[in-house]
């Protein structure tokens, strides 16, 4: 009895290390996209497809695959709404439908994070999540608009999101699939 005890210990303490592994190497990945796009509002693109991967196999690990393609799903929905209301919001600002939206206002690599949070949360706390980190942004824009006038984006989310992660390691009501905030009685 105790040596299948011991090897269940075994298996827990050999995933809670991989997983302890995983957030390590997605934190460091994130903060490079942080660094590189506070530095030179550029991103080394394949960094995007390897925190996609890693925060899919985090999640998938959290809420096993069925719960994960309906948040994703989901939230890509939530997504597509927002890029299309800013879309139709510059064209009227402009009076053309043609608007360079992804040249002029949106970088590439923030609408590619932006798909990479997609897979972090539950949609309710994905909205919250990406509200909140423009409301960051906006006020960080403030700040250095004088030095710059772009913002970026891409590498704010990223760091926020790193400072959520880990605050959900140490306090462990929060959960980015079930609630932003604990409820607790």
């Amino acid at each position: 009895m105790t040596s299948v005890m011991g090897k269940y210990i075994l298996i827990y303490f050999t995933i809670l290390i991989m997983m302890l592994l995983i957030t390590l190497i997605l934190t460091f990945l994130l903060l490079i996209i942080f660094y590189q796009d506070w530095k030179s509002r550029a991103v080394w693109w394949p960094l995007f497809p390897m925190v996609f991967l890693i925060q899919c196999y985090r999640s998938i690990h959290v809420l096993g695959f069925n719960d994960f393609l309906l948040f994703l799903a989901m939230n890509l929905g939530i997504l597509l709404m927002q890029l299309t209301v800013l879309y139709f919001y510059f064209a009227i600002k402009q009076k053309e439908m043609k608007i360079p939206l992804f040249k002029q206002y949106l970088g590439w690599g923030d609408v590619l994070l932006f798909l990479f949070l997609t897979t972090a949360f539950s949609p309710l706390n994905f909205v919250l999540f990406v509200m909140s980190g423009l409301i960051l942004s906006l006020f960080l824009f403030l700040i250095i608009r004088k030095k710059s006038k772009t913002i970026p984006l891409a590498g704010i989310l990223a760091a926020e999101y790193v400072i959520f992660i880990w605050v959900t390691k140490f306090y462990l009501d929060l959960n980015p699939y079930v609630e932003l905030i604990p409820i607790t009685p």
